[in-house]
């Protein structure tokens, strides 16, 4: 066999060892044999980097299991942290992206608490990935990245350092509950939906979820969440996996209504600087203060020249800001997860294997 004949082998087997390399089971069940790559929050947080080595956002943060309600001007809770991210997962093949996220059963419509905090759907899952392929820059505000569900109002979420280029939203997830369970892709450049809402569309995209009750991950928490995304390369912008690029998300929960903030996010850390961990005090303040270290409901003192409003943003009170700020009232995120997809890594043994494999092709000839 000539060289010539050995490099198309090369190209052949790289092709098919780079689609090998990741192609899960949509099942709601994050397993070893998903192929999937763990994202440790010391690893993949940017742009300050640290955090949890273990888990890819630290866990039971007191705002996934506690809330404000700004309407009644009380703190709430419940005795499991729902809306906790967890576990962040990636993985990737020629035609599809691959994203998976431990921790979360808000958006479940059949979960029950044994305690006192209500049963069922309370909340929506979110994931703004950008996929521009550039260095991180710019904002998005609210109201150009949420347009919502349908029948559902703007998110208080604003992007601060980076852009979002698509948000991945589950509003609900049908787990015995009924309903059918809806998810979608949003292209937040225009605000255009560029996937329906709907349980396990099969193609091209397609999600699914389900809950591990053996998982144990604090003491407020003995279910877990698991979700599975598969997103088209052309839903992203690519005719197929793109070059080597740095890809970039953040995974968050907020209440299901109009208005609402954020419960938790990943990855979270650096609380103690302007990276905050995103808490749910009155008023919410996206900043250092007097209340930096609750994040959760407090039906003490209110912020000065703050309001309640921490899982609910008045937007009669509080304009979405043109140019998102950590001092207005709309939960600011700041930090992202940053991959390199595909992983050098990866590219390296694919490439090692196939020229391998091409050279006792050849020294067979």
């Amino acid at each position: 066999m000539g060289m010539g004949k050995s490099i198309v082998w090369a190209i052949a087997l790289v092709g098919m060892l780079t689609a090998a390399y990741a192609q899960p089971t949509l099942d709601g069940s994050i397993t070893a044999g998903d192929g999937y790559t763990f994202l440790a929050e010391n690893i993949y947080s940017k742009p300050l980097t640290g955090g949890q080595s273990g888990t890819s956002d630290l866990v039971g943060e007191t705002a996934s299991y506690n809330y404000w309600d700004g309407i009644n001007n009380i703190s709430r809770g419940w005795n499991d942290n729902r809306a906790d991210v967890i576990n962040t997962y990636i993985g990737v093949d020629p035609n599809y992206l691959y994203i998976a996220v431990a921790g979360p059963t808000i958006p479940f419509n059949s979960f029950i608490d044994p305690g006192n905090g209500g049963n069922g759907d309370q909340g929506d899952l979110f994931i703004a990935i950008d996929a521009s392929g550039g260095t991180p820059s710019g904002f998005l505000s609210a109201a150009n990245g949420h347009p919502g569900f349908s029948g559902e109002g703007v998110r208080a979420v604003d992007f601060l350092g980076w852009t979002p280029t698509h948000i991945i939203g589950v509003q609900y997830v049908d787990n015995g509950g009924g309903g059918g369970g809806w998810a979608t892709v949003y292209a937040v450049t225009n605000a255009t939906v560029v996937a329906g809402e709907q349980q396990n569309q099969s193609n091209p995209f397609a999600w699914n979820a389900g809950i591990n009750a053996s998982a144990a991950y604090d003491t407020h928490n003995n279910n877990a969440g698991e979700f599975e995304f598969r997103i088209p390369w052309t839903m992203l912008g690519y005719p197929s996996m793109p070059a080597p690029m740095e890809l970039r998300f953040t995974v968050y929960t907020t209440h299901n209504f109009g208005g609402s903030d954020i419960f938790d996010s990943g990855p979270g850390f650096g609380q103690i600087s302007n990276f905050e961990e995103v808490g749910d005090f009155p008023g919410d303040l996206d900043q250092i203060g007097a209340n930096l270290f609750l994040g959760a409901g407090d039906a003490g003192t209110i912020p000065s020249g703050s309001f309640p409003g921490a899982n609910y943003v008045d937007p009669n009170v509080y304009n979405y800001s043109a140019v998102p700020n950590r001092l207005d009232e709309i939960d600011t995120l700041e930090g992202y997860y940053a991959v390199i997809v595909p992983e050098p890594g990866t590219i390296a043994l694919v490439l090692t294997g196939a020229l391998v494999a091409a050279w006792r092709l050849r020294r067979r000839a």
